[in-house]
């Protein structure tokens, strides 16, 4: 092997150990259960004040859970709904993925305070982004 192949083979490798590593790491620190505790809409003035208000009470009794096996479960404690599907992080545009079934998918962009917090943002459509904190419970 050329000293050229050799060192295009190292490069490639620590990419690709980068990118597994990358995976592996956010899987091992979303794994477990979230509750909101914060709910925050960029545009709350395209919606009537009473839907913002509601909206805000019933997104701080959520509960998400992702699992190992990059299943997810969400439940509202306010209204006993609740939505299951798969998860996915891509490393390279920080985005978290849910898919609820074929057609229906959400991406929130993944912004870590630490450990045990983060912030997830998610586009709306007219209202705009849509903020949620997330804190670890046992």
């Amino acid at each position: 092997m050329t000293s050229r192949a050799f060192q295009f083979t190292l490069c490639a490798l620590a990419l690709l150990l980068f990118y597994s590593c990358s995976e592996g790491t956010f899987r091992e620190k979303i794994e477990g259960n979230w509750k909101v505790v914060n709910f925050k809409i960029q545009n709350p003035d395209k919606l009537k004040p009473e839907l913002v208000s509601e909206t805000t009470k019933i997104a701080e009794t959520v509960r998400y859970r992702f699992n190992k096996d990059f299943t997810y479960d969400i439940r509202s404690a306010a209204d006993s709904k609740s939505s299951t599907g798969s998860w996915k992080y891509d490393p390279e545009t920080e985005l978290l993925i849910l898919k609820m079934s074929d057609q229906d998918r959400s991406e929130s962009k993944v912004e870590w305070a630490d450990s045990d917090k983060l912030l997830l943002k998610t586009q709306m459509g007219t209202i705009g982004e849509v903020e949620l904190t997330l804190e670890r419970v046992e």
